[in-house]
């Protein structure tokens, strides 16, 4: 058995997956797959390799233009383009089953 990441798609069954938190679960299930497709964010979820439609935990990335480039360290924001703000990934959940605890 091998563990996997891959990005959420059709062929994973969400509705089984169940994180004990019933707002994440919800997300999961009805609104993850949503945003996917309007580019709001990507859900990616921990697959066995022996069974890659079964989730085993996700994450969810979205991307934000929140970041004011004068509070990041000079270092860093010579290296940036010239504008006020930059865009940024943000981790916005990682789950795993109740289950496994």
């Amino acid at each position: 058995m091998a563990l996997c990441v891959a990005l959420l798609n059709e062929g994973h069954d969400i509705k089984a997956f169940d994180c004990g938190n019933r707002d994440l679960n919800n997300w999961l299930q009805t609104i993850a797959q949503q945003h996917q497709k309007k580019l709001l964010s990507k859900t990616y979820v921990l697959v066995n390799d022996k069974a890659p439609g079964i989730v085993i935990g996700f994450y969810a990335l979205a991307i934000r233009g929140l970041v004011d480039i004068d509070l990041l360290p000079a270092a860093i924001a010579k290296k940036l383009p010239s504008r006020n703000l930059i865009d940024v990934w943000i981790l916005s959940s990682q789950q795993l089953p109740q289950t496994l605890f």
